[in-house]
């Protein structure tokens, strides 16, 4: 207030631009119903006024940028959530539960997640389709919508105690029935006992039948987890003392909230499941792969299924004029980006007064392959009921269900923004791919782009042929001005011989009919000791990228390798039961003691070897004593593998040849610069 006018607040105006905004907070400060330049002021009230900025408009503040390490200047860095999820399923007779599991990989909390079951044809019913709805999946976490286990809490006084043991439960219940287990210490006799030591034992039951004891003894290393019985339940102690007769609980609860269905024949299609969540750019919906349907665990790691998920399911309105009284016509457009038709589905079309009333349903019954598809619905304003009324708006539903009515996505627009809308293009090239004659067992892989010129999100889905897949999935969205990847792989070890020809569709949404691509070539017999049907194994390049980056960022990197097959050497050359090395390659780095790289061995034309046995430079082909007799065409070898001192930063790459028995690699610590012998053991594999 200022001093020569104490009745009266002064307020300074600050213009906000459409990248700020402000959040006010209060608390004792009146009901909200004025303006908070105009609310009194009051003893002990509180205001919290937050200042917000988006300076590069994506949705996320430069606070939350700055705090997760994206550029705020940038709208194609942000923190998006990344959210994988995974299913569970348990049959019993005609009956199926299953358990959903989540895991956000993402540096964003993923908030508003739910999942939805729905049924591609009449051989399932589901009879609960629903699970979440306003769940979050923090950042790097994992949550499974499942099954409960919660320890007595609180404890009973004695585990309360300083220096007395502690329990703690875990594991993941797949029980069929609640059950509260019951675990009590016994064999300590008069006096106490200590966690690891002693023959005392922690006995158990879970009160319908089942029991035994766990050793908590002798041999036991606190806090390592004990299996209690057959349904997931494990339970660690750490360390301190215990009493005979002292006992606590830990109650098993099956999952509440589960996808339930029933198998009305067989065989089944498995249900679709769809998931959704939400983050400062909107919504978000992808449909769970088939390979992440069937969980061995709830609690499996999802990470194997990272860039997987099968994105923008869902229905559109597409409008191609205003709204004018009488006949109209709209799109809706129904993107399903996953391997199964959807039979018998059905799209509503509803218009909804302003008072909430629906005064016109049109309804449609449709089959929904894996593809984008438009569907034109029309309808005609003299059918509404009260009539139309020229001074109202209306907003118009979209619904897409399954046959049983499951909703599986909804879109909405007022009438009055009917229009011309801006449409994709698709920009691709006629092509055809000639693979020529290869034999069986080659892989093949072949680029396909797709270029979207167009104004609005383009659809695509690939059907990939026999014996052919994709590098990611089939179905891709292209923003607008923007392009898309594809890479087909061929594997020629799953065709016939003789002749290959096929056509490949590409399926999108601007309207047009697929564009197609011819495969064609010639699958004939391999030759020397290539086995058929095995897959030729293709180049792998590793790139290493050092440093914190972005996801997302893109890097460019130069190799010397040519087109020319005479230009590409291998490293090693095995027979094809990878029990006999032929050869090393001729730009292989020399592996260690014993091994040398190509050049060593010459190629006849430096002379007979030394008859001391030893190859140099100068001396190449010869006939030599090697683990055998003079004149001899084999040899004996017996492997050695060498490992190089390992430096933090050095990248190690293992080759294990096949048919080595046991497979056992061992890897001893040494001060020499070569450490290592014979087999090799990986226990934690990288």
């Amino acid at each position: 207030r200022p001093s020569d006018h104490p009745s009266k607040a002064l307020w300074c105006q600050r213009a906000l631009s459409t990248a700020e905004w402000w959040n006010v907070y209060t608390d004792g400060l009146g009901d909200g119903a004025e303006g908070f330049q105009d609310t009194p002021a009051a003893p002990g009230s509180v205001a919290l006024f937050r200042f917000n900025k988006d300076s590069d408009l994506d949705g996320f503040s430069d606070r939350s940028e700055r705090r997760l390490g994206t550029d705020p200047f940038d709208a194609a860095s942000f923190p998006r959530p990344e959210v994988l999820a995974g299913l569970h399923s348990i049959r019993n007779g005609n009956g199926v539960v299953a358990t959903l599991s989540l895991l956000n990989t993402g540096l964003y909390d993923a908030y508003g997640v739910e999942a939805i079951m729905v049924a591609p044809d009449d051989s399932v019913s589901i009879t609960n389709n629903t699970v979440g709805g306003s769940g979050r999946v923090r950042a790097q976490k994992q949550v499974v919508v499942g099954s409960r286990i919660a320890l007595q809490s609180p404890l009973p006084g004695a585990w309360t105690q300083a220096d007395h043991a502690t329990p703690a439960a875990g594991g993941y219940y797949t029980g069929g029935e609640d059950r509260t287990y019951t675990f009590t210490v016994a064999g300590c006799g008069a006096g106490s006992c200590t966690v690891g030591a002693g023959g005392w034992t922690l006995n158990w039951n879970d009160g319908k039948g089942g029991s035994g004891s766990l050793n908590f003894g002798a041999g036991y290393q606190s806090p390592a987890f004990h299996t209690v019985g057959d349904k997931g339940l494990t339970l660690a102690l750490y360390s301190g003392a215990v009493k005979d007769g002292e006992s606590f609980t830990v109650a098993a609860s099956t999952p509440r909230d589960t996808f339930q269905y029933t198998v009305n024949r067989e065989p089944y299609i498995e249900p679709l499941v769809i998931v959704s969540y939400n983050d400062p750019q909107g919504n978000h919906r992808f449909i769970i792969p088939p390979q992440a349907m069937s969980l061995a665990a709830p609690v499996d790691d999802l990470r194997q299924f990272a860039g997987e998920m099968l994105h923008d399911v869902g229905v559109e309105l597409v409008t191609h004029a205003p709204f004018a009284p009488g006949e109209n016509r709209v799109d809706l457009l129904v993107n399903n980006p996953a391997d199964k038709t959807l039979h018998n589905a059905h799209l509503f079309l509803e218009f909804i007064n302003i008072s909430g009333t629906v005064v016109l349903e049109v309804p449609t019954q449709v089959t929904i392959p894996p593809c984008p598809k438009r569907v034109p619905v029309s309808f005609n304003s003299s059918a509404f009921s009260p009539p139309y009324n020229a001074g109202e708006d209306y907003i118009v539903l979209a619904f897409l269900t399954d046959y049983q009515g499951n909703i599986l996505d909804t879109a909405g627009r007022p009438l009055s923004s009917f229009q011309a809308d801006p449409l994709p293009a698709v920009a691709m090239a006629s092509q055809s791919w000639n693979f020529g004659s290869v034999s069986q067992g080659t892989l093949l892989k072949y680029p396909v782009q797709i270029a979207n010129t167009g104004f609005g999100r383009l659809y695509t889905y690939i059907r990939p042929l026999p014996g052919m897949a994709l590098r990611s999935a089939g179905s891709r969205t292209v923003g607008a001005a923007d392009l898309s990847d594809y890479e087909l792989a061929l594997n020629t070890g799953e065709l016939p011989l003789g002749p290959y020809a096929q056509t490949l569709s590409i399926f999108t949404s601007d309207g047009a009919p697929p564009r197609t691509i011819t495969v064609a070539g010639a699958i004939t017999a391999p030759a020397g000791d290539t086995p058929g049907g095995v897959v030729t194994r293709p180049l792998d390049l590793p790139v290493t990228v050092t440093g914190n980056h972005s996801q997302g960022t893109w890097y460019d990197f130069t190799y010397d390798l040519g087109p020319d097959p005479a230009s590409l050497h291998p490293v090693k050359v095995y027979s094809h039961d990878y029990g006999t090395l032929h050869g090393v390659g001729k730009y292989a780095a020399q592996f260690g003691t014993g091994t040398a790289s190509f050049d060593m061995f010459g190629d006849g034309r430096d002379g007979v070897m030394h008859s001391d046995g030893n190859l140099d430079y100068d001396q190449g082909f010869g006939a030599g004593t090697v683990n055998g007799t003079v004149g001899s065409t084999t040899i004996d070898v017996i492997d050695h593998y060498f490992v190089r001192r390992i430096n933090p930063g050095d990248v190690v790459l293992i080759h294990q040849t096949r048919g080595n028995g046991a497979g056992q690699w061992e890897l001893n610590k040494a001060d020499s610069d070569l450490i290592g012998s014979g087999s090799l053991s990986l226990q934690n594999p990288l």
